[in-house]
């Protein structure tokens, strides 16, 4: 950055400290943080323990840093590193009318809500999550900690394991050259004929989606990539009790977990892998993201 900027990061968990950490180590940052344990920062952020602190830099920052997901609820930001001895909740709009309206927010997975204070408060923002690049590497965060589940939850190894990917997203397209690679036997489940036809040409079994009836009691894991309910009571009935389920698709899943567990099925819902598995990395990644937007908007802007 070629002039001095003040940096507020409020909420998250260790990725929004490794976050804070990193822009801490720029020239020119001053980096201040609210609902983020000290004991996972650096001497070099600056905590703000009250709204009344908040207020006396909010309208001098230059851009406000969300968390991913930035909301915990409709309301209130997502905080679960706000003072672990005693965990404070801080309203969204409270935080977002003090703004100084120059501030430029960054956030991620950006409710509608949150969008119309956004909004309503004319402040220009950007939803980090949408970004290409960030999703690309997420996505290699999540395989990896899908691997993770499937030797944890599972007495056989990766060789020879029969998995079904439903969905061939990024994702998938991931997790299933990696699966591959380690010698498991996968089938992918898709729609499009051009995706049916990829998969076919990854060493991968092609299976349409209108065809799983046919082979869903075949495997030793299946894992949903896609946030639609694919995995109904018709299907989860066929599907034999030993079968690992793991959805790694945002809410509502793709999973009748309800039903899965009257089954006696054993389903994991594994929501934000990166997150979870690799926050260091994971920050890293949001990290260089937002720099990326940083850079691109000053090209537009002149700034």
């Amino acid at each position: 950055m070629s002039e001095k900027k003040t940096i507020l990061l409020a909420g998250g968990d260790l990725r929004q400290a490794r976050l804070a950490n990193r822009f801490a180590q720029q020239e020119g940052c001053q980096v201040y943080s609210l609902g983020i344990d000290q004991e996972f920062l650096q001497e070099e952020v600056i905590p703000l323990h009250s709204i009344e602190e908040y207020v006396q830099k909010a309208e001098h920052t230059d851009y406000f840093i969300l968390p991913m997901p930035a909301m915990e609820d409709r309301d209130y930001l997502n905080a679960p590193f706000s003072a672990s001895t005693e965990r404070k909740r801080w309203k969204a709009e409270e935080l977002l009318k003090r703004l100084s309206p120059t501030a430029v927010v960054f956030a991620g997975k950006v409710t509608p809500h949150l969008r119309t204070l956004l909004e309503r408060y004319n402040l220009k923002w950007y939803d980090y999550l949408n970004r290409e690049e960030l999703a690309a590497l997420n996505a290699v965060a999540t395989a990896e900690g899908t691997l993770q589940i499937l030797m944890e939850e599972l007495p056989v190894t990766i060789k020879n394991l029969k998995v079904l990917i439903l969905g061939s997203g990024r994702i998938s397209k991931v997790l299933r050259r990696q699966l591959v690679a380690l010698g498991a036997k996968v089938t992918v489940s898709a729609r499009k004929p051009s995706d049916l036809a990829w998969i076919g040409m990854e060493s991968c079994t092609p299976v349409h989606i209108k065809e799983l009836p046919r082979v869903i009691d075949e495997f030793d894991a299946i894992v949903n990539t896609v946030p639609a309910k694919i995995l109904g009571e018709a299907l989860l009935q066929k599907i034999p009790r030993e079968t690992l389920l793991i959805d790694l698709a945002s809410k509502p899943g793709g999973i009748d977990f309800d039903t899965a567990n009257k089954l006696g099925l054993k389903t994991i819902w594994a929501l934000s892998l990166p997150g979870k598995t690799a926050p260091i990395t994971s920050g890293d990644i949001i990290y260089q993201t937002i720099q990326n937007i940083m850079e691109e908007w000053r090209e537009t802007s002149g700034d």
